[in-house]
């Protein structure tokens, strides 16, 4: 291992397949030479390991770390970090690769400019070989969100493998990827961008990610779905505990939030259906508990309602968007008798039959007809008259004419002073 090369290179392996020798040839063939390559053996079981050190009896900038059981990427990266002694440190997945220069163009604008982090571009490649495609411009966001004062790690929450880190960046104990097998690199994002003091892009070198759908990220099971709860958790807890409270650290954990919904429609269709409730559940806590998260609690325990017993076969429809105008009745009535199930959510209730009553107003705009909407109504008041939601509305009714009293006794003491 070099004493103090440029950059070094952090490659956790686990299975990569085929795509492992392209990565380590693109290594190996960096412009940039001055730089280690830290690859860390998760215990695979495809034999990537024996590429690699083939490639280290030839490449003493080869450097091999290895864990005694498979411990997932996160960690492993981490291991890589507390061994590497690089200026500038990159992380790269054992099936990726990247240009020839791509270390030495970011390398040499960060020494440059003095960059904490210094990014590039991510092409996206799929393992069918027959498309690739640009990733979406997230360069361009960050430069236009920087532009009006958005704090970067509202702006860079992907791709991470894409960019250069200071190794004064990482220095801080704080400042690592996180223990899921799913997420991980989210919560280092998250603190690294953060920390950061400075940032650049240079978008004429590009990290090459291959899209598989059997990647970890792109799995279901009751394993990868809290793993990916637990991530979720983490970015709100660190959010919580070391950004001072504004409008894009909500945000932030909102859009991660809502992108989360879009995973229990293709559990429902896939028939995990258990599944996506209990991730339902596991994102509506995380809601609750984070301050001023606001509508979102409304998405999460809508979206556990659509999901209740026998709504697999029903097209997934995020908060009050109903795929059918004639549906609407229907959905209400599920949503109720579904609360009704969950003492927990009793509190829901009266929000739920006053929503409901503004669907008529929607079903007029629509076009539907008088006598569905009347229809409609109808099944609906029916509602009114279950004992529990009556109490419910009644005590939310009383609530508000409390407040409003007391509202007015101290507007007519201030008016008496």
């Amino acid at each position: 291992m070099r004493e103090n090369p440029k950059v070094s290179v952090i490659v956790p392996v686990w299975n990569p397949g085929m795509g492992i020798s392209r990565c380590v040839e693109s290594l190996r063939g960096q412009t940039l030479e001055d730089i280690e390559m830290i690859f860390v053996d998760d215990c695979g079981t495809d034999g990537a390991m024996d590429v690699v050190r083939a490639a280290a009896k030839e490449d003493t900038r080869i450097c091999i770390l290895e864990n005694p059981k498979n411990l997932g990427p996160g960690i492993s990266r981490n291991k890589g970090i507390e061994e590497a002694r690089g200026e500038y440190l990159s992380f790269v997945d054992a099936d990726d690769y990247v240009d020839s220069d791509f270390m030495e163009v970011l390398y040499h604008k960060g020494k440059a400019e003095d960059l904490d982090i210094v990014k590039g571009n991510r092409i996206c490649e799929y393992e069918e070989g027959t498309t690739v495609s640009n990733s979406y411009n997230l360069y361009v966001v960050i430069q236009e969100g920087l532009r009006d004062g958005k704090p970067l790690f509202f702006l860079f929450h992907d791709e991470h493998q894409s960019a250069l880190y200071h190794g004064r960046l990482l220095m801080k104990p704080d400042v690592r990827f996180g223990l899921t097998t799913i997420g991980e690199d989210t919560l280092f994002l998250l603190k690294a961008c953060h920390s950061a003091k400075s940032f650049g892009i240079d978008n004429r070198v590009a990290y090459h990610y291959l899209c598989r759908m059997s990647s970890a990220s792109n799995s279901f099971s009751e394993e990868s779905l809290e793993a990916k709860v637990t991530a979720l958790r983490a970015r709100a807890e660190y959010l919580s505990n070391h950004v001072e409270p504004n409008p894009y650290a909500v945000q932030y954990i909102t859009r991660s939030i809502k992108y989360s919904l879009l995973f229990p429609r293709y559990l429902a269709k896939i028939g995990m259906e258990k599944e996506a409730v209990q991730f339902l559940l596991g994102l509506r806590k995380i809601a609750m508990e984070y301050p001023n998260i606001g509508k979102v609690k409304d998405l999460t325990i809508l979206a556990l309602v659509d999901h209740g017993e026998g709504l697999a076969e029903r097209p997934y429809s995020p908060s009050w968007e109903v795929p059918q105008p004639e549906d609407y009745a229907d959905v209400v009535v599920r949503r109720v008798d579904f609360l009704q199930s969950h003492p927990e959510y009793y509190k829901e209730l009266p929000a739920l039959i006053s929503k409901a009553n503004g669907f008529a107003k929607q079903m007029k705009s629509d076009g539907i007809s008088k006598e569905e909407i009347e229809a409609y109504e109808k099944q609906i008041k029916a509602l009114w008259w279950k004992p529990l939601i009556m109490w419910m509305l009644f005590k939310n009714k009383l609530r508000r004419v409390l407040v409003k009293l007391k509202r007015k006794c101290l507007i007519k003491k201030q008016t008496d002073l």
